[in-house]
């Protein structure tokens, strides 16, 4: 009897064929995702609209306007920024917030200037001055800003005392009461250091802001860890080679070399097994498709 028809006619090789039946009458569009991976693109984002800035930070007209916020930002408004005492004027004011916008915009926040606010509430008047609950709500919900900020900045002579109080605008009643409170001197100051000392009371408070937002932010969910489909395709893929490696074993076997015949139809079937297991742990594995888990049962049940 020749080597193919001996290979033919044993029962190593029925099993082999059986195997490799399956494997053929897997439909190619199903087959070739589970052998070499599906790689799912993310769908494109969404295109996002960049804060807009009515004037460069550094300009010497003025702070920074935030018209428009990043997705991911957090946004401020600055509700109330006084200077008083003496020498207090608007062109003061105006660079003493200078300085404190640019800080906070420096620390990645959004932020809303006095003026920008005035302007955008001019039709809810009574929420100017008002510092009620429901007032710091409603503010927070026409100007799209987490937080509220008040500023003072209290002259006496060349020094400086500068206080800002951060109020919360989420939640149905949000807390009239401040959530952090920060304050710096500048004595015998020029209007430059006083202005650098806006920035850094402005630093202080992007800390505490980001020290809200995490409080704040809920406990990331405990997503229960399946298998790997890595593992799953290292086996279907060891499963696969065995199968091969045991055909050509019996293949190349002579006729009265038992124990050669026999060793390959221990690989055949161990790579039929391993495969099948290959294919339950990439059903199995979380990131798999819906589509491929069903092509997956279906294999299964052919098994």
């Amino acid at each position: 009897m020749t080597a193919p028809r001996r290979l033919a006619g044993s029962p190593t090789f029925a099993a082999f064929r059986l195997g490799l039946s399956i494997l053929i009458s897997i439909p190619l569009p199903i087959l070739f995702p589970i052998l070499v991976g599906t790689a799912s693109a993310a769908p494109a984002g969404q295109g996002s609209t960049a804060t807009e800035r009515s004037q460069d930070k550094n300009g010497p007209g003025g702070p920074p306007t935030s018209l428009g916020a990043r997705p991911g930002t957090v946004r401020v408004a600055i509700i109330e920024f006084e200077t008083e005492g003496e020498g207090a004027a608007p062109a003061l004011a105006m660079q003493l917030q200078d300085g404190f916008v640019l800080g906070l915009v420096r620390g990645g926040l959004d932020v809303i200037d006095s003026g920008d606010v005035e302007k955008q509430l001019v039709d809810a008047p009574e929420l100017k001055g008002c510092a009620s609950s429901p007032c710091l709500k409603r503010t927070g919900e026409l100007l799209a800003a987490r937080y509220a900020l008040r500023v003072r900045v209290a002259l006496t002579g060349n020094s400086y005392r500068m206080t800002a109080r951060l109020f919360s605008t989420e939640g149905a009643s949000p807390a009239a009461l401040p959530v952090a409170t920060l304050s710096r001197s500048c004595d015998v100051c020029t209007v430059g250091e006083a202005r650098d000392g806006m920035m850094k009371l402005a630093d202080g408070m992007k800390t505490r802001i980001d020290t809200d937002v995490l409080a704040a932010a809920p406990p990331a969910p405990v997503v229960e860890q399946g298998p790997s489909r890595l593992g799953a395709y290292a086996a279907l893929g060891l499963g696969l080679g065995a199968v091969a490696l045991g055909a050509a074993v019996i293949a190349a076997s002579d006729a009265d070399d038992k124990p050669q015949t026999a060793f390959g139809g221990a690989l055949v079937g161990a790579g039929l097994a391993t495969s099948t297991v290959g294919l339950v742990l990439m059903f199995r594995s979380p990131d798999v498709s819906a589509p491929l888990k069903t092509a997956l049962i279906g294999v299964r049940g052919t098994f």
